[in-house]
């Protein structure tokens, strides 16, 4: 499983120079397109995942420090 670091990194540094690498490459443009599409799908899957893992952390119960007062 991936931490949320590497998925922050492959949406801010990762999916964006897929995107820019994509549009270097104009003269082939069956690998600007795969290029391009990539980097948006890499960014969406690790935004996704990181969200999704962000939801799940916050969710956990969390274990009381001092205990009800009596009722």
């Amino acid at each position: 499983m991936k931490s949320n670091i590497i998925r922050i990194a492959d949406v801010w540094l990762l999916g964006p120079a897929m995107v820019a690498a994509g549009y270097s490459l104009r003269r082939r443009p069956a690998l600007s397109t795969v290029m391009i599409a990539g980097g948006v799908l890499t960014m969406v899957y690790n935004a996704r995942n990181y969200y999704v893992a962000k939801l799940e952390k916050d969710s956990s119960p969390v274990p009381q420090v001092y205990p009800a007062p009596p009722a």
